[in-house]
């Protein structure tokens, strides 16, 4: 059985996020900078880029989503679904307001929000500015290894993470603190003296506020499932932080995240094929040429052997193959079912790019928070060792 490669129960969800200072800030806000700047000037260059254009242009001009072929007349008559609709025709109005200035602006926000997920989940968990920077950095690196050029599956980079943060808030949300009552209601100030000629204002309910906070998370899910079911195929990827803590948590806690999944759920079915997901992906994953052996095309080619050609892919991929054998903090590490979930999950990514280089992405975003484990396990290590800290730092650089 593989060493636990989970990164454990969030340890910072009854603590304050630490690192919070300037140059926590700042190191958040280079790298999110950095990582626009490398977007805005990449060039683009992939190669499906005129049919999203095409699509989302098509979609304006007759103000309809496509079911039959729309273009191509050797498949003239047969289904055709636009399941990444939103982000063909914000790409399509991107180029019509700006032209190609619009689409290398789009470029740099999807980048910076890559990276911004990513902090907004590591500081979930009460890691510090640094090893949310960090995380921020490797996730852009992730989602350059998979889509450096302007495409939609850039946006599960941005999604998932988003997704992990809320899990996270999910599980903590109405959980008992250590006081009595609940996390919500315990983070609450409290009120001011009332002097003599002051009169106190009703006391709410006890459990106003988790239900307030619960309630901005089913939101929060809901609008997550609503655009992630219309940009990507690979949707389902949303689901997988609160189904992976189910799988893998217990008691009460399990129950909490009954009510975000069937929200999330609910979400992907506001979508123009909302109804007809059983005949898109199977339009799209029964056997076709895409997926026969030797591939056709170079996204599809065993993950092993497509990552030496791609800059970056390789040390992603190592990174992913080490997990295992890097040793978490021992408050963050899983254990039991826990673990034994988070190690299946790891090995189904792992079979999934053995398969298809292009499912790196899947593996990544699945193993996110383990990586975050282990970056927060590294700057523990290299507290106070200025020089290792500074080589670690070019390194990720």
């Amino acid at each position: 059985m593989p060493p636990d490669c989970s990164g454990g129960i969030p340890s910072g969800v009854n603590e304050p996020p630490s690192g919070s200072g300037r140059p926590g800030r700042g190191a958040i806000a280079a790298t999110a900078l950095g990582a626009a700047a490398l977007s805005f000037a990449a060039p683009l260059a992939d190669p499906d880029l005129p049919q999203h254009l095409a699509v989302g242009e098509w979609i304006v001009r007759n103000a309809a989503w496509p079911r039959v072929e729309p273009f191509a007349w050797t498949r003239a008559g047969n289904p055709y679904f636009a399941y990444s609709w939103l982000a063909q025709v914000t790409y399509y109005g991107a180029l019509a307001l700006a032209g190609p200035l619009g689409l290398h602006l789009l470029q740099a926000l999807v980048g910076a929000g890559a990276v911004l997920a990513a902090v907004r989940f590591a500081r979930g968990r009460g890691w510090g500015a640094g090893v949310a920077a960090a995380l921020g950095a490797v996730n852009y690196a992730a989602m350059a290894a998979v889509a450096n050029e302007l495409r939609p599956e850039q946006l599960l980079f941005v999604l998932v993470p988003l997704a992990w943060a809320l899990a996270d808030s999910a599980a903590g949300a109405g959980a008992p603190a250590p006081g009595g009552g609940s996390l919500a209601s315990s983070a609450a100030p409290p009120s001011a003296t009332v002097g003599p000629a002051t009169s106190a204002a009703p006391a709410a309910p006890a459990d106003v506020g988790p239900r307030r906070g619960m309630g901005r998370i089913l939101g929060a899910h809901f609008v997550l499932g609503c655009v992630a079911a219309n940009v990507h195929l690979f949707f389902p990827l949303t689901a997988a932080p609160l189904a992976l803590r189910l799988a893998g948590g217990a008691g009460g806690g399990r129950r909490r995240l009954l009510a975000p999944l069937a929200v999330l759920l609910a979400g992907w079915l506001v979508s123009p094929y909302g109804l007809l997901w059983p005949a898109v992906f199977r339009l799209n994953f029964a056997p076709n040429a895409l997926l026969l052996r030797p591939p056709a095309i170079a996204e599809m080619e065993p993950g092993f052997e497509a990552a030496m050609d791609v800059a970056g892919a390789a040390l992603i991929a190592a990174l992913l193959l080490a997990l295992p054998w890097l040793r978490p903090l021992p408050a963050e590490r899983a254990r039991g079912r826990e673990a034994l979930v988070e190690a299946l999950a790891w090995g189904v990514g792992l079979v999934l790019f053995a398969f298809a280089y292009r499912l790196i992405a899947v593996w990544w975003l699945l193993s996110l928070p383990a990586v975050g484990a282990r970056l927060r396990a590294a700057a523990a290590a290299l507290a106070g060792r200025r020089r290792l800290r500074a080589a670690a730092v070019l390194a990720l650089a």
